[in-house]
């Protein structure tokens, strides 16, 4: 749904040039180059470029370019701006204007993120002290997008470049089976930095705490998309 509305969002016909920020491994990309849009990914991390390049391998309307959306520069102006999960890394002000100067008049800014509902659920009571005990500050590590979308929609109103600032809301949830969640934990830098030892006995913890709760673990999420267009 959230692809849906971005295209829909951007006027995004086959062959419309988008350019991605911070695509990661590119799970956002896929959905667009499916739909024929012409996508030059940016990704400032080497190996996640790297594994970008080869999980997009089948699609020739994709490009992917290892470097920093702040450093990018082109002549080619382009039809939409799409990040998912990755524009809060830059500073909002500096980076809308290099938006503003990489996108056609009437191009699209589209900005999402995913934000973890599930605070409140008896697993994740459970779950937190063993994040506060063996990765500490990960027990409130969910991914928020409320700081980014506050600090980017009072940067878009009140910058020159762009208008018609607007917020769409979608609503999912998605259930982990206990191998699948530790896989998501070991994602998480500070679990990351753990030596050994301490990461053996976190996942053991929270193993267990997973198996108390039926064997998996449902999370409850909400994706934000905050878009705007670039003035003539």
């Amino acid at each position: 749904a959230l692809v849906e509305v971005m295209v829909k969002a951007g006027n995004l016909q086959a062959g419309a040039r988008v350019l991605e920020v911070g695509c990661g491994t590119g799970q956002a990309t896929l959905p667009l180059a499916r739909r024929g849009l012409r996508v030059h990914a940016l990704e400032l991390g080497p190996a996640l470029a790297a594994l970008a390049q080869r999980n997009l391998a089948d699609f020739p309307n994709v490009t992917v370019e290892q470097t920093a959306f702040e450093t990018f520069q082109t002549t080619d102006l382009f039809d939409a701006l799409v990040s998912v999960q990755a524009f809060h890394w830059i500073e909002p002000e500096t980076g809308l204007a290099h938006a503003a100067s990489l996108l056609r008049p009437g191009g699209a800014l589209l900005l999402a993120w995913h934000q973890d509902l599930s605070e409140e659920t008896a697993f994740s009571q459970a779950a937190d002290p063993i994040f506060e005990r063996y990765a500490p500050g990960l027990e409130h590590a969910r991914p928020t997008p409320t700081f980014a979308l506050e600090r980017f929609r009072e940067a878009l109103e009140a910058s020159p470049n762009f208008g018609s600032v607007s917020t769409a809301r979608f609503s999912w949830s998605d259930r982990y089976p206990k191998d699948r969640f530790l896989d998501l934990c070991l994602t998480f830098s500070n679990v990351q930095a753990q030596g050994a030892e301490t990461r053996a006995h976190f996942l053991t913890e929270m193993a267990k705490v997973i198996d108390a709760h039926g064997g998996s673990v449902v999370r409850r999420y909400e994706s934000v998309l905050l878009s705007a267009y670039r003035r003539p």
